[in-house]
């Protein structure tokens, strides 16, 4: 019997067609209770897995080891398909026999993947086997504390450079906050009038 396990390595234009043509189990479970959209994240092959999901496959079917599609996604790095199964009800918190998505990521090194979970409220203190995974978890959320409260110091020391006419010395902070907030709208046109104020408007055009 030809069920959608098989097919998961395929293109999904490949998927859809069969899909269309031949009534199979998007859901249907192999010898190790992993679903179609697991197989198609291992892969990995993403189109495939996107197209699952919006067909309806289940985002918090488990295999023997209670793991989800968000845990393999967790260790292949697919942040591509962190929203999809989310808005979709993909539990973020789920617990294998190891640990949550959150602590794969961690054990993978996957800091943008951290971040975005920890974003999106996973649970730091969720069942987890590994001390590492809370140790680890614990000094990333310090690390952006500390950043967060050195971006407002620099910014606030900045302001105050500027005020007391020390335009260089405001230069040097502004551009310290930058590193924190590259962005940011009201650093970067302050320290664009400190260089027009040191008559460095040739500076001041390359740093806008």
């Amino acid at each position: 019997m030809i069920t959608m396990t098989m097919l998961a390595p395929y293109s999904a234009a490949s998927v859809s067609i069969l899909w269309r043509k031949v009534k199979l189990e998007i859901n249907l479970k192999d010898d190790l209770d992993r679903t179609p959209l697991h197989h198609a994240i291992i892969a990995p092959n993403f189109p495939i897995a996107v197209y699952l999901h919006e067909n309806a496959a289940n985002p918090n079917a488990v295999t023997i080891k209670r793991e989800t599609a968000l845990h393999f996604a967790a260790e292949k790095e697919s942040k591509e398909l962190l929203k999809p199964l989310l808005s979709k009800g993909a539990d973020i918190n789920a617990v294998t026999y190891r640990s949550t998505p959150l602590h794969l990521a961690l054990a993978e090194g996957k800091m943008d993947f951290v971040e975005f979970l920890l974003h999106k409220n996973a649970s730091l203190i969720a069942t987890c086997t590994f001390l590492w995974c809370y140790l680890t978890a614990w000094k990333i959320l310090r690390g952006k504390r500390k950043s967060k409260e050195q971006f407002w110091l620099s910014k606030s020391k900045a302001a105050e450079a500027l005020n007391r006419k020390d335009y260089f010395g405001a230069v040097k902070l502004y551009t310290e906050t930058l590193y924190c907030s590259p962005k940011d709208a009201t650093i970067l046109c302050n320290r664009s009038l400190c260089w027009l104020l040191l008559n460095e408007g040739g500076t001041c055009i390359r740093t806008s």
